[in-house]
C-alpha cells in the first residue's frame, strides 16, 4: 500500500474496524 491520500484512508478505516470490533 503506497503512502497516499487512498492508503491512509484505508490504514485509517482498518484501525477504526479493529476498534470496534472486540
Amino acid at each position: 500500500v503506497l503512502v497516499t491520500g487512498a492508503g491512509i484512508g484505508e490504514m485509517v478505516l482498518q484501525m477504526l474496524v479493529g476498534l470496534d470490533t472486540p
